[in-house]
């Protein structure tokens, strides 16, 4: 009997995490696909996407500022359910107008999609908490599913054509809409709205028992209780109300008292502002915030493979209308996984990788070690990064003529390839040169090239089709730029998020909560918008050292200012916010 009732009760926690992880993978293929779209513009644009799909990345960040309120009005209304419902409508409509309706249809598509990505990103955090309040490896999954969007945006751009790039992206909202017939509401949201019964259900459903039976047990101990109390058969004796019977079971895994009274408490808005420690909170909060959108992994994800491009090529002008070009001229040939494109799927599975390491991590090492090691560690390879890339430097050249003195000259005349070892002592061929002299063609590399040096600017010229090989000067920008994205998902990319729920009191959270994320959304708008101008007014090594620069700095208020929250009590917490601005080691121990 009781080996019999051990294997029932392993089988239940069986059951109710298998449903907890698949009803947390359903919802979440709406994060997914807000990936999807995050890398749509690299894998569409390719090269061309950092000089001509700067507003094409932005625009989607400028629609969820209004849409990500909406959607948390209509989840506390409505249910979470809803809420993944107009996300699944609006990409839906986002891929459907990005693959059938032309130019225009793009600038649409990306206006649905942007409010798309507002819901999945204030809703998916919720439904995953709510359901699984106790399994906090779940609350790290938003993160890792638009990770592993992004990386398939990549991959699929590298390999399909931008129609059917959009018709596939269209498949994770399609699913999620269909699955809305077997998901199940959350029991916060249900308990909110007085459905005490449904969220009891919901509940025995997410721990893999059986509502009846655990619905028997409950009513057979409160009548127990009842016969034996003193009151038993006088008219004022205590009577069972319909609550009571579900009690036990929204407190046994959700912790959730449905008859627990509301606390009458300040308003909000003078809640946040009026305390010092939650005036220094939300501060803190947005510098990190700053400091993520300063440190141009959000350009990344949008521009890999033009940002890994032109980090060994010079940036060309701005072209607004490159969309059209690239999008829609069905004869403009296209290699499969170009260099730069290879490397963006490196970067993406470094960010995916990231994203899964930020999961396990961030409840054993700490908040702010996390953060201090994403901020130091990017400082570090953006610096690196710049340098590498600076003309002024020359440090590509340097490098590859240790390495191997000849450089890789692909020959295209529209047939054939043809591969050529020029030596670099001999020809210095700029990055971006499109032409060389049909003699140095002709010849083939003979002997008489070591003469042809100091005749080559009296020979006529003739446009030839030529690229050099960039795979030798390509590894540095993908490996640094992999570390990135790693050290950005372990630590900035995912911690500030965390300290939203930890830093303040519950009464505040949700307002600070909204602030925060439109700030965010408002410093993704602003990145995406003028990466690329600033990109090609100062160059890509300028842009990696002012990137450098403000996560060096967010280092340092991570190190001196934020208190660490790993294993603290919200008491403990508002303690040292209250305390001394510098945060010192005697301090946090």
């Amino acid at each position: 009997m009781h080996r019999n009732r051990l294997e029932r009760s392993a089988s239940k926690r069986w059951r109710g995490s298998v449903r907890r992880i698949l009803s947390a993978a359903v919802y979440n293929l709406s994060c997914f696909t807000h990936g999807c779209s995050t890398g749509w513009v690299s894998g569409v644009l390719g090269n061309e996407a950092l000089t001509g799909g700067a507003w094409l990345a932005a625009l989607p960040c400028l629609v969820a500022l209004p849409a990500a309120p909406f959607f948390a009005v209509l989840a506390d209304a409505k249910g979470r359910k809803a809420g993944a419902f107009c996300i699944s409508v609006s990409f839906i409509i986002s891929w459907s107008l990005a693959a059938w309706c032309g130019p225009r249809g793009v600038w649409a598509a990306r206006i649905a999609a942007g409010a798309g990505g507002a819901g999945a990103l204030a809703l998916a955090p919720v439904y995953c908490a709510e359901i699984a309040p106790r399994t906090r490896g779940l609350a790290a999954m938003p993160a890792l599913a638009c990770s592993s969007g992004i990386l398939f945006a990549y991959g699929a751009g590298g390999m399909l054509s931008a129609h059917a790039v959009s018709l596939s992206m269209a498949v994770p909202p399609a699913v999620l809409l269909v699955s809305l017939l077997w998901l199940q509401e959350t029991p916060s949201f249900l308990i909110s709205i007085g459905r005490m019964q449904d969220a009891a259900k919901v509940i025995c459903w997410f721990d893999g028992s059986d509502f009846q039976e655990d619905l028997t047990d409950v009513i057979e101990q409160q009548e127990v209780r009842i016969r034996t109390s003193e009151y038993y058969g006088r008219r004022e004796g205590i009577r069972r109300q319909d609550s009571d019977a579900f009690q036990p079971m929204l407190k046994r895994s959700s912790g959730l008292d449905s008859n627990c009274d509301r606390r009458s408490e300040t308003s909000a808005c003078r809640d946040l502002f009026r305390h010092r420690r939650s005036r220094r909170a939300l501060v803190s909060c947005v510098v990190l915030f700053c400091a993520a959108a300063g440190s141009g992994v959000g350009a990344v994800n949008s521009f890999a493979a033009a940002v890994l491009r032109h980090s060994t090529h010079d940036v060309p002008h701005l072209n607004l209308t490159v969309y059209n070009f690239t999008l829609y001229n069905g004869t403009v040939p296209r290699r499969l996984f170009d260099t730069s494109e290879a490397g963006s799927i490196m970067c993406g599975t470094a960010l995916v990788l990231g994203a899964a390491v930020a999961t396990v991590t961030v409840d054993k090492i700490g908040r702010k070690i996390l953060l201090l090691w994403s901020c130091s560690g990017i400082t570090c390879c953006l610096a690196l990064l710049g340098v590498y890339c600076d003309p002024r430097l020359r440090m590509q050249s340097w490098y590859i003529n240790r390495l191997w003195p000849y450089r890789k000259l692909i020959h295209d005349d529209g047939f054939h390839q043809k591969i050529i070892n020029v030596p670099q002592n001999i020809v210095d061929l700029p990055q971006n040169t499109s032409l060389l002299y049909e003699e140095l063609i002709l010849k083939n590399y003979t002997k008489s090239w070591l003469n042809v040096n100091e005749s080559l600017t009296e020979v006529p010229p003739k446009v030839l089709n030529l690229t050099t090989n960039d795979d030798t000067t390509l590894w540095a920008p993908v490996t640094l730029l992999s570390v990135t994205m790693f050290l950005y998902n372990i630590g900035l990319g995912s911690v500030p998020f965390v300290l939203i729920s930890e830093l303040f009191s519950i009464n505040a959270r949700s307002l600070a909560s909204s602030l925060l994320i439109s700030w965010m959304w408002l410093s993704s708008f602003l990145l995406l918008r003028y990466y690329g101008t600033i990109a090609v007014s100062l160059g890509l090594h300028g842009t990696y050292y002012i990137s450098a620069s403000i996560t060096l700095l967010g280092s340092l208020y991570t190190f001196f200012i934020i208190p660490e929250t790993k294993g603290r009590t919200q008491e403990e917490i508002d303690q040292a916010l209250d305390g001394p601005l510098l945060v010192m080691e005697k301090n946090e121990r």
